[in-house]
């Protein structure tokens, strides 16, 4: 199974830097990806980012997360409490290598650990927090679309 979920950054090109959050302008809660039926059965997640902006490559970091909390705003510290690391924290994975794809770059990665979501304590949605990995400039209104793969 396939979901996805594209956010478009706010209207401004001010620099990330390592640790901040990328979100849609306004958004203080995490990105919401919808497993459907999948959330039955254990699974392994593989991920793809596709950024409208051709000319930059910054390493970006997905944090999932099996529940929603409040989070900083974009190009805001990343900071989850102690709490929602330990109980609900799923794993990361780590983008770091961009190909050209049409107009568009587009990053693909495996977990940088298995990621194994238990049915019993996961509802049928996952939470993604992006994070910048490295500093970098981002285009006025750039368009992030994440999709993950579930593997049963």
């Amino acid at each position: 199974m396939i979901t996805r979920k594209t956010i478009i950054r706010p209207a401004d090109t001010t620099a990330y830097s390592v640790g901040d959050v990328i979100n849609a302008n306004g958004v203080t809660v995490p990105i919401v990806l919808d497993l459907g039926e999948s959330a039955l059965e254990p699974w392994l997640l593989y991920s793809h980012v596709i950024s409208s902006n051709p000319a930059e490559t910054p390493a970006i970091d997905m944090y999932f997360y099996s529940d929603s909390f409040t989070i900083a705003a974009d190009n805001a510290a990343f900071s989850p409490s102690d709490s929602e690391n330990a109980n609900s924290f799923l794993g990361k994975i780590s983008h770091s290598a961009w190909t050209a794809f049409a107009n568009n770059k587009i990053s693909s990665a495996k977990p940088d650990a298995p990621i194994e979501i238990n049915p019993l304590t996961t509802s049928s949605r996952i939470y993604l927090v992006l994070v910048a990995a490295s500093a970098y400039t981002p285009l006025s209104g750039e368009e992030i679309t994440v999709k993950a793969d579930i593997q049963r």
